[in-house]
């Protein structure tokens, strides 16, 4: 109950933005060991690909961070145990791309368009605002989830 009260809070509340210059393929080195400690990574690799280059965006790393987390550790509960899930960060032509994978079942496409509405789940367990929390953390700095 208090994980869902504090998932809705973080929806529902209105968010203020702490911006600042964030070279994002360095926080993802830094972050890694957030992920690999997440209790969904279970017995899962987290593998992060990165191009070697500096990626700056202008950000809230609390709330990149947030959604990141909420991303990896969605798609460490859909791997199978003792498989990797993979962190892939690319930068071109001015777009920076974050692409979280995994060796999980897809998702059926119908389900698709719904996966980031409030309450929506497919799991049995899951409160349905992980995604939402990415969609919104996304769009108050310019991004999208896709």
């Amino acid at each position: 109950m208090t994980g869902l009260m504090s998932e809705i809070l973080l929806y529902a509340k209105p968010q203020r933005l702490e911006r600042e210059e964030l070279d994002l393929a360095e926080a993802l080195v830094d972050w890694i060991d957030a992920f690999e400690a997440l209790p969904s990574a279970g017995e899962r690799q987290i593998e992060l690909h990165l191009s070697g280059q500096p990626v700056w965006i202008r950000a809230d790393p609390d709330k990149v961070k947030q959604a990141l987390i909420n991303l990896v550790s969605n798609a460490c509960e859909a791997a199978p145990k003792g498989e990797s899930v993979r962190v892939h960060l690319e930068n071109s032509e001015g777009v920076s791309q974050v692409e979280v994978r995994n060796n999980g079942t897809p998702i059926p496409p119908e389900q698709l368009p719904r996966l980031t509405e409030p309450f929506f789940t497919t799991k049995q367990s899951g409160t349905g605002l992980g995604l939402a929390i990415v969609k919104r953390m996304a769009e108050l700095q310019g991004g999208e989830i896709s």
